[in-house]
């Protein structure tokens, strides 16, 4: 029998949620009060109603894609079906509502941390892992753009949350914040640049305001140094210690599939009794705790 999902939420993000729950052969229910969206989501496969009230009670879990800002009040609301929530990234971005969210649902709220489940940032964690380059001394990682699509909350909100679960994912903690600096447009705070624990450390830098896209996450261990500096990279490239300058580095291939995909793939399988998704509710508390501290002293050293 299919699984029944609610999707709250179809707007651009939204829209390849539901793609990919359709590609799992789920049933999916779409709220959401714009119509464009409504109608998207009906001639995609799923079925469309405007309010969260219409929900039907027959439903096996939910995926929240509503814009941050909204994330507690309608995740409050779906609390009271008694299924598995899995919300997008942040949680929320104010500390004392995500840690009321998790209080009252630690076992049935859960964030989509998408790059956790990128198979190139899990390969990182296995070479960490394994220690293939001895043990991990330090943790890059660069998120950086020009503009972002989100309106209720700033850069820094957006973007983070990805790089602290990768760095969460590769320790299997995020290491205590020390210092970060801060890029400002009047009084929105657009990128951060951060300093995070001490050996293994972790140094982070996030930018709504730069103007050419790059991403990269790379781990420096005492023999050699583990690359992903693609998006859609098919391989790591390591580099060992001792290698002239432009020798090639070795290529670790890894698979190509999408983590949204991947992340949802588990969510739907968590439904039907396997492993929780990998980012709890108390996990999404953690870093919205530290994302708060990293702010804080991003204006302090204005």
């Amino acid at each position: 029998m299919a699984l029944r999902i609610g999707l709250i939420g179809c707007g651009r993000w939204g829209a390849n949620i539901l793609r990919d729950l359709l590609s799992l052969d789920c049933e999916v229910t779409v709220a959401d009060p714009n119509p464009i969206a409504a109608a998207k989501a009906t001639q995609a496969g799923a079925k469309a109603i405007i309010d969260l009230q219409e929900l039907p009670d027959s439903l096996d879990g939910f995926v929240v894609a509503v814009p941050t800002s909204l994330h507690f009040e309608v995740v409050s609301q779906l609390l009271g079906y008694n299924r598995p929530i899995f919300c997008e990234k942040p949680l929320t971005a104010d500390l004392e509502q995500a840690r009321i969210l998790a209080a009252k649902a630690p076992e049935q709220i859960f964030v989509m941390d998408k790059w956790r489940y990128h198979p190139g940032v899990e390969a990182l964690r296995q070479i960490v892992a394994q220690a293939t380059l001895g043990k991990v001394q330090l943790i890059r990682t660069r998120r950086v753009q020009w503009g972002h699509p989100h309106r209720d909350v700033d850069g820094v909100w957006i973007l983070a949350p990805h790089d602290l679960s990768i760095v969460a994912h590769i320790l299997g903690a995020i290491p205590p914040p020390r210092a970060a600096f801060g890029e400002f447009v009047g009084e929105q705070l657009q990128g951060i640049t951060a300093f995070l624990g001490t050996t293994p450390g972790a140094v982070i830098e996030v930018s709504a305001r730069q103007p050419v896209a790059n991403r990269l996450v790379s781990v420096a261990c005492e023999t050699g140094v583990a690359v992903l500096d693609e998006s859609l990279a098919d391989h790591i490239k390591l580099y060992r210690n001792g290698l002239p300058k432009h020798h090639a580095p070795e290529m670790l291939p890894i698979s190509t599939e999408m983590p949204l995909w991947l992340e949802l793939r588990q969510f739907c399988q968590f439904l039907q009794g396997g492993e929780p998704p990998l980012t709890s509710a108390v996990d999404a508390v953690d870093s919205i705790e530290v994302i708060t501290i990293l702010r804080q002293l991003a204006w302090q050293a204005r």
